[in-house]
């Protein structure tokens, strides 16, 4: 199925509707009050640019903007950048078109393609559209004398943290020959070693998982994949690659998803990579699961992601899910939307809730990688938003990815005493629906 396709018109309502949400959770107030306030910002209509402007924030930051800023307003500082804000008083006169930025940024639009690495630190990993929604924020806040709500989320909490774990690969198989090889590069001899033990649980991490969270009092998101759809159409080498991949066919995976929903964890479909384009496939999957649990099934996340989210949308939609959580990076870690709050997509009540950190994203599970997440945690922090990670049950094999089970309850913990709400991804979803429709 093709990605949608948007005019200026609708990207412009896509981002101007997500700015409202943001401030009326942000501010605890009906909508249609952020609406009236709102009606006083005056932005330009501008022309779409493959080349970024520099704009900079009121705070002082300054983000990239892909718009023509030829014309009047935006006075270009010494540093060759342009000030967003051209006047700020009872009317708020922005120096670009806000609402076109922060739609294109939800949209996918902004920013080099999946396949481009581009490193950890990155203008395209920053949190472009909730910098520019604070201008915003403190203009409501210091010239129109609003107050904020410090602890939007359930139980008080200051943010919230939504745990998420893909389960693609159950069984480890040619992992034996290429995992001892990766340690070996990376110096890591012990655990090149380690690797090399046959040990058919190696990936079957499920009672961990769930004792563990079970412990620290929390519940996350399984979103788990049926390899079958692959397997049976695909070319012989990359059957290959599916060795070992999770099979709804298996009484032993289907009774794991079937002890998780009925303990309250959530469980979701990680749609194949025959299901991105076949809406029939994609329904029957989904159907699959739900008979198997014997509940809805609200959430998706696309095996192997997608580079234009929007493709995904229509048939998510049509299918029956509530929200897709698709919307993050294989190979760092940021935010790939531009924001840290679940969006509406252009799809009527169809949620986006954009994820994090992946654990292979990581170069590591050391010190460099736990203080990376911390920051990116604080960050969400600050914005009262949603910080979600995604774990794949095979990454707490000790032997195999050693650390990184233990920096996933570290995050956990830090999350926690930073107040926040630790949840499924799904209830992050219905819990920011609820509070800004």
């Amino acid at each position: 199925m093709n990605a949608l396709v948007f005019g200026d018109r609708s990207v412009r309502q896509i981002g101007r509707a997500h700015a409202e949400r943001v401030l009326s959770f942000r501010f605890g107030l009906q909508r249609s009050r952020i609406k009236r306030e709102l009606s006083r910002v005056i932005a330009p209509t501008r022309t779409g640019s493959s080349t970024p402007e520099m704009i900079r924030l009121p705070t002082g930051g300054v983000i990239p903007i892909f718009q023509d800023l030829s014309g009047p307003g935006g006075s270009e500082t010494t540093d060759g950048t342009r000030s967003a804000v051209t006047e700020d008083g009872d009317e708020l006169v922005l120096s670009y078109d806000i609402w076109k930025e922060v739609g294109s940024s939800l949209l996918g639009s902004r920013g080099p393609p999946l396949s481009q690495g581009v490193g950890l630190e990155s203008d395209w990993t920053m949190l472009s559209v909730d910098l520019q929604i604070q201008i915003l924020f403190r203009w409501l806040q210091d010239s129109r004398g609003l107050d904020f709500v410090p602890e939007p989320w359930p139980g008080g909490g200051t943010f919230a943290m939504g745990l998420s774990h893909d389960v693609d690969r159950i069984r480890k198989t040619y992992q034996y020959i290429t995992h001892p090889i990766r340690h070996l590069i990376r110096g890591e001899f012990q655990l090149a070693l380690d690797s090399i033990i046959p040990d058919p649980k190696a990936y079957w991490r499920f009672d961990e998982i769930r004792e563990v969270e079970a412990r620290k009092g929390v519940r996350s998101t399984f979103f788990f994949l049926p390899g079958e759809s692959d397997f049976e159409t695909l070319s012989p080498l990359h059957r290959l690659r599916l060795w070992g991949v999770s099979t709804f066919r298996s009484d032993k995976l289907r009774s794991v998803m079937k002890d998780l929903a009925h303990n309250s964890w959530e469980v979701g479909l990680h749609s194949s990579i025959n299901a991105r384009r076949n809406q029939r496939l994609l329904s029957s999957e989904k159907a699959k699961l739900q008979s198997i649990v014997n509940q809805e099934v609200q959430g998706v996340r696309q095996h192997f992601l997608s580079p234009e989210i929007t493709e995904l949308w229509s048939a998510q939609k049509e299918a029956g899910f509530a929200y897709d959580s698709s919307m993050g990076f294989a190979d760092r870690v940021g935010f790939r939307a531009g924001s840290c709050y679940p969006y509406e997509t252009p799809l009527a009540d169809f949620w986006e809730l954009p994820f994090e950190v992946m654990d292979g994203a990581l170069p590591d599970s050391g010190e460099y990688s736990k203080n990376r997440c911390r920051g990116l945690v604080d960050q969400v922090v600050d914005l009262a938003g949603a910080f979600v990670v995604l774990w794949h049950q095979r990454y707490f094999s000790a032997r195999d990815f050693g650390g990184y089970g233990e920096l996933y309850l570290e995050l956990i913990d830090f999350a926690k005493t930073r107040g926040g709400w630790v949840a499924p991804c799904g209830e992050i979803v219905r819990e920011w629906r609820r509070r800004t429709l």
